[in-house]
């Protein structure tokens, strides 16, 4: 398939986005797709300016509150869309929504849960898979973090990924795209136990 490279210059900062003409639009009117796949490198680039290049694809409005502000760096190869948009929302503290033809940043103020420090100490996620196995897949991420796996025998496929010094979060929630499965992450206040958990939504 023939790829669309787009280079957008960002001020102190350059971010490649690569997608495939045809998967950017969506089915729905005014909406783009945000399961397309791109690869993405941001270096100190103005949060805003990045969330509002995304009203080039698909004709969507863009509304973004402008309690959000700051810069990020942030690295990611073949991902969704709707993962590079949660992992830089991570980074400024906000969430993003479509709905109506328009695609929404809001900022979000929430309390230090206890367990933060906890999942502050995972080490960041860097890791290249070529067709593998689903199972391995989930069990090299809990290795890499020191984390125990509550792996559902219903989840199965191939995962093909590339991470670079990626959250937990953000890695564990590209393959479950990948295969269909859901995932949550536990910290035991007490023993300080960390346990990835994948359901299958099949």
């Amino acid at each position: 398939m023939k790829r669309l490279l787009i280079l957008a210059t960002l001020i102190c900062s350059p971010a490649v986005l690569a997608a495939a003409p045809s998967d950017m639009a969506s089915t729905e009117p005014g909406l783009f797709n945000v399961g397309f796949r791109l690869s993405l490198d941001l270096r100190e680039a103005p949060v805003r300016e990045f969330f509002d290049s995304f009203r080039h694809f698909g004709g969507a409005e863009v509304e973004i509150d402008p309690k959000i502000t700051g810069v990020i760096s942030i690295r990611l190869d073949n991902v969704t869309a709707g993962t590079a948009l949660t992992a830089a929302c991570e980074s400024v503290g906000c969430v993003w929504s479509q709905a109506d033809g328009v695609l929404r940043f809001v900022a979000v103020e929430t309390p230090v849960p206890e367990e933060t420090t906890e999942r502050q100490s995972f080490a960041p996620v860097t890791l290249t898979l070529d067709d593998a196995d689903a199972t391995y897949a989930f069990k090299a991420i809990a290795e890499l973090v020191d984390a125990e796996l509550v792996l559902d025998p219903k989840v199965e496929g191939r995962v093909t990924i590339t991470l670079e010094q990626a959250e937990l979060e953000i890695a564990v929630q590209e393959i479950c795209q990948q295969v269909d499965c859901t995932a949550g992450f536990i910290v035991n206040d007490e023993s300080g136990l960390r346990t990835i958990e994948i359901r299958s939504v099949r």
